[in-house]
């Protein structure tokens, strides 16, 4: 086969994957995201591979596989520093900071998400600065640091602020609404709520709108 089109096939199967996980099946996303790993290695498509480690480490995370997901995130971080593969290195970051986060490593998590919004920002890539803040700031109310978590939510809501509206948005104003409330500060919160709320009656989303009511 061809290059272009192993790489075709590679990305057939991470969007399956993501298929897959979107309906629960994370055992399948996995063997699937290995697949596409094995293929890029063999192929010598580098930033294939780069791609396909980074979302497999993800899935790892999913299923608490935590030291597999860590050191594959970090391998194909390191890659794509290596490259200078920006938009890479800023998704990868904020991957990482989630695993760090779930094994309540909060501060090395705090750096990981801060570093993802440096290097999405230099990219111009507006949804993951968002979405890397609102986990910095979810991260430092877990971890107490209540100030932080002030500070990171009010920087994460200017981000959101300038989104188009999409379903992702809608999310993004629910977890700052959950972090604003888990730092107890209410009137924020509603707000925020109050904006999924707008923005997933704008897009027709159903099930963003009952989440934000629920809240």
């Amino acid at each position: 086969a061809s290059a272009g089109n192993t790489n075709d096939q590679i990305a057939v199967m991470i969007n399956l994957a993501t298929t897959y996980q979107s309906s629960g099946q994370h055992q399948r996303a996995e063997q699937l995201l290995q697949e596409a790993v094995d293929l890029a290695k063999s192929s010598g498509d580098r930033p294939a591979l780069i791609l396909a480690k980074s979302k497999l480490g993800a899935a790892c995370t999913m299923t608490r596989q935590l030291n597999r997901a860590e050191s594959l995130l970090r391998e194909s971080l390191e890659m794509a520093r290596a490259d200078g593969n920006s938009p890479m290195t800023a998704a990868i970051l904020n991957d990482l900071g989630n695993v760090l986060a779930l094994r309540q490593q909060y501060v090395e998590a705090l750096a990981a998400f801060q570093e993802s919004v440096a290097e999405a920002r230099k990219g111009g890539n507006k949804l993951l600065a968002a979405q890397a803040l609102c986990n910095a700031a979810s991260t430092a109310a877990r971890a107490g640091m209540k100030l932080q978590a002030d500070t990171l939510n009010a920087e994460a809501l200017e981000q959101i602020a300038q989104l188009g509206a999409s379903h992702e948005k809608a999310f993004l104003f629910i977890t700052a609404g959950e972090t604003d409330r888990q730092i107890q500060h209410p009137q924020r919160a509603q707000e925020s709520f109050r904006h999924a709320l707008e923005v997933a009656g704008a897009i027709g989303d159903h099930r963003a709108a009952s989440y934000a009511l629920g809240y």
